[in-house]
């Protein structure tokens, strides 16, 4: 890190050009070469530089010198962020805004910066950590020269990129930067979140068997701290695992034991998601009555708690519908599960239900369409496995009508899709 990387967003943050900070102070090719760390200004320089960009002196002045208070502060921040009380947290970093808006340091930026993306992310404001990320890491770290920070940083430094990365999706690098985290790290609560985090991620790239691994290390890991709604959580994972790798009785038996360690708990967000794939296991058993019980009462303990997944309780309980062809509780279900959609994925899961509804009424350009709209939708956002999910049943609707190119493009699309699981492509 070096000056110019600093004195670069200052002056994008002022919305000025080089030339128009420059100005009377130093020529712009001069003010480029600080910019790109080819020279470092003499301290005069940078006073004038300051005072164009209405910042304090030392900002400029002292990037190298840690403020021992500051020091403090920051470890008592991260102490918060850990103990997870969003309001907490919240408090805590608005009664000292003012002291983190100009860190001098640019390590202890760096560090703040890393722990503010953390903050952001706890609070889902997802955009504004997307936005630190790229404005204080990105363009302040050289990936190359992240050897250089210190162990503290660099640990923050890979879980937070970590982070970033699983939320874009791009669990191949989540994982490569939480593995590093692992390294580094000696806090036992976060090497546990860290396991977990590579199994999910492995979950999501299909590579099922090493996900079984890493969610098996994670529920030990979590048992050893006795986290039991965290241990409950791998359990669960263990469980729908098994449930990929077609092994029914090992679902059902990783599923009991997160009961189990919950103690018939209803009060706790983890049950009702043990319940509802408990409810999915049924349907795989074709014990339709006992899943559409069990989603009854996932559904009740979810509104309870306002529970963020309930589309998918109401979704399961729609689709046992289609597979037991009783289209009038379909139809009377289906605004009432609309109500409760809250992403571009709830959407697009509904409009494959009301599809089904089309078909049945004989209404095919409506099915189509809707058809289209989602298997796009999935296409676009590399939802392989959902894809595949409607595209045997679309590409017979369009053999039914001698429809053969469309067929034949929807088979396309499920190859595609067979080859990106299996990773051929």
């Amino acid at each position: 890190m070096h000056i110019g990387k600093r004195l670069k967003e200052m002056r994008k943050r002022s919305e000025k050009s080089q030339d128009q900070v420059g100005h009377g102070i130093i020529s712009t090719s001069h003010f480029s070469n600080i910019e790109g760390g080819r020279f470092v200004p003499s301290q005069d320089i940078l006073y004038l530089l300051a005072d164009r960009l209405a910042v304090p002196y030392t900002y400029f002045e002292d990037i190298h010198i840690d403020d021992p208070d500051l020091a403090v502060l920051l470890k008592e921040y991260q102490r918060i962020i850990e103990g997870g009380e969003l309001a907490q947290i919240e408090s805590f970093y608005h009664e000292n805004e003012s002291k983190f808006e100009f860190i001098p340091s640019l390590n202890q930026e760096l560090y703040f910066s890393l722990l503010r993306i953390l903050d952001l992310i706890n609070a889902n404001r997802i955009e504004d950590a997307n936005q630190l990320y790229n404005n204080k890491v990105v363009n302040y770290v050289d990936p190359s020269q992240v050897y250089m920070l210190s162990a503290e940083i660099r640990e923050k430094y890979f879980y937070v990129t970590g982070l970033i990365h699983y939320i874009k999706k791009n669990y191949e690098e989540s994982i490569h930067n939480f593995r590093k985290t692992i390294t580094l790290t000696t806090d036992p609560k976060l090497k546990a979140r860290l396991t977990f985090n590579i199994a999910l991620s492995l979950y999501y790239l299909y590579e099922y068997t090493e996900a079984l691994e890493y969610s098996i290390k994670a529920k030990d890991l979590y048992l050893n701290l006795h986290d039991w709604v965290k241990t409950a959580d791998c359990y669960n994972l263990i469980g729908l695992l098994y449930k990929e790798k077609k092994d029914l009785i090992k679902t059902e038996e990783y599923l009991n034991n997160g009961f189990d360690i919950l103690d018939e708990n209803e009060s706790v967000r983890m049950y009702p998601i043990l319940l509802h794939n408990l409810a999915l296991l049924k349907i795989e058993q074709n014990l339709g009555k006992e899943a559409l019980e069990i989603l009854d009462r996932c559904i009740v303990i979810k509104k309870r708690q306002n529970h963020e997944t309930l589309f998918n309780s109401y979704r399961a309980k729609l689709e046992i519908y289609v597979r037991n062809k009783d289209f009038e509780l379909l139809n009377s279900e289906i605004e009432e599960t609309k109500s409760t959609c809250k992403t571009d994925s709830d959407f697009t899961h509904l409009s494959i239900l009301e599809a089904q509804l089309h078909r049945f009424n004989q209404q095919y350009e409506q099915y189509e369409q809707l058809m289209n709209k989602s298997i796009s939708y999935f296409y676009d956002n590399e939802d392989w496995k959902n894809l595949k999910s409607i595209s045997k049943e679309f590409t017979e609707f369009y053999i039914e009508r001698k429809q053969y190119k469309k067929a034949f493009q929807i088979q396309s699309m499920d190859l595609h899709a067979t080859k990106k699981i299996h990773k051929e492509l």
